[in-house]
Parts: C-alpha cells; structure tokens; sequence
C-alpha cells in the first residue's frame, strides 16, 4: 500500500500513500473537452493581470491529451513506482521533480515527510497533476491474509480499504496561491489499476511491490491544473490517521511568457 502524505511510505503531491493494491480507472464517460471548451467552465483562480499569477483547475470531464483526471491518476501511480529508489523523487528529497517525466502532463512528486517544502519547474504550456492526498492501495501483498472476503470482488476490496484510510484523514485543506480548494468536488476512486513497480521501491517504498505486474485501487484527492508562467504556491495541511499534523509546500516555477499565454 502507498500513501501520499507519510506513513511508513508515502509518495506523490502533498499527502500520498501506497500499499497493497492498486488498479485501473475505468473509461470515463465525460464528453470530451478541448483545452480552450474547458478554460471557460471550470474553476478559475486568479486572472491574467492580477497580482498574482492566475490558475485553472480543470472540469471533472474534460480531457487532456484524451484523458480525464481520473485517467490521469493510474498514469501518476505508474510513474511512481516505475523509478528506482536511488532517483525517486518521492524518496530522494534532493531530486529533481522532472525525473523521468517525458508525458503531456507534469506530475508533482512529494516526499516522504510529514512537513517539507519542495521546489519543481514546469515546462511552458504544460498542465500539472497535483495529488493533493491519496492512497493507493495494490496486491498482491506478503501478507497472507490480505485478500478479499468471500464473495468479494478484488478491486472492491482495495477500494474499501483505500477509502477507510482516506475517510479518517481530519482537517485536510489546500491552496493554491492562498485560495482554498473546495475538495468536496475533487476526490477520486479509481478501478484497478495495473502497474510494475521497480524491485528497488520494495524495501523502501512499498513492501507489496513484487517487481512484476500487479493491480491496485487508488483513491484521495486530485486536481488537474493548468497554471500561468511565474511562480504558484500549492499548500496542504491535514492530521493524518496516525494522529500526526502534516503540511506539505510545493513552490513551482512554471516556464514560459506570460504575455503569449492564451
């Protein structure tokens, strides 16, 4: 199992977990949106010319690259687990959060912390999938007994688990750019999610992770961003089921020309 925050691992955005199981999300069944049908009815934050610089979180349908947000989550898992210890940016503080990252849309890595602050610089034009907190819960696992009651299905059984872990988080809150997310409109279960994890994340990442192909459900909190050349903060605070107060900083530098910005 993986979480996104800390917990004896943890991996993406501000608060990410994973463990035994993970999985694949279903197709979405949102009508495809272009970019520019999406900038006009999402969320927006700040607007060009502000202040400060503006941000635009995307609609729970529309598409980039052919792929929703929720399609996006079992790409970031995979991601995730497919870099070895030794350069993972969820277990190597000091690496650069583009490690790896070659794909239309930039995924923020966390660390494994219960407070910290990291920098990453984002290509131009490039949207960001920010993990704000989340589990993912994959199988097989050593332990014997993690399997599903009779009559269960596989990745109802991972689902449950994922979401009771998630559901006991306290206090969880985000900003970007000192604005509050409403993340009652941002959460996320997946299907099952297949994925390879790297040998090495075994001992120190995820001791479910066998090295070869396996299926996990994700669930948590998730936004698709789409962010203004210059510099954002993104802010996530919560008490974690273990009881611990966590905070997670993200300082992104985003490349590009303001002005030639749609």
């Amino acid at each position: 199992m993986r979480f996104h925050e800390t917990r004896t691992l943890l991996a993406a955005g501000a608060l990410l977990f994973a463990g035994c199981g993970n999985g694949v999300a279903p197709s979405d069944r949102g009508a495809s949106a272009s970019d520019t049908a999406a900038m006009s009815t999402g969320h927006r934050g700040t607007h060009p010319g502000d202040r400060s610089p503006g941000f635009f979180i995307y609609p729970r349908d529309a598409r980039v690259d052919g792929k929703t947000t929720l399609g996006w989550i079992p790409e970031f898992w995979r991601y995730i687990f497919s870099l070895p210890a030794s350069e993972n940016p969820e277990l190597v503080d000091s690496a650069d959060c583009g490690v790896g990252q070659t794909g239309p849309v930039f995924f923020i890595p966390g660390e494994q912390h219960d407070v910290y602050t990291r920098s990453c610089t984002i290509p131009a034009r490039t949207p960001v999938l920010w993990p704000i907190w989340s589990l993912f819960n994959d199988y097989p696992c050593p332990d014997p007994t993690f399997q599903p009651a009779p009559g269960q299905s596989l990745v109802d059984f991972l689902a449950q688990g994922a979401q009771a872990f998630d559901n006991a988080v306290q206090n969880l809150a985000a900003t970007i750019d000192g604005q509050s997310i409403d993340l009652s409109q941002v959460r996320y279960t997946t299907g099952l999610v297949t994925f390879t994890g790297d040998p090495s994340l075994t001992a120190t990442f995820d001791s479910c992770v066998t090295g070869s192909p396996q299926v996990g459900v994700s669930d948590g909190w998730f936004v698709l961003l789409r962010l203004s050349p210059g510099d954002h903060t993104l802010l996530v605070t919560a008490i974690a089921p273990s009881g611990h107060s966590t905070s997670q900083t993200f300082l992104l530098h985003v490349q590009g020309d303001a002005e030639n910005e749609d």
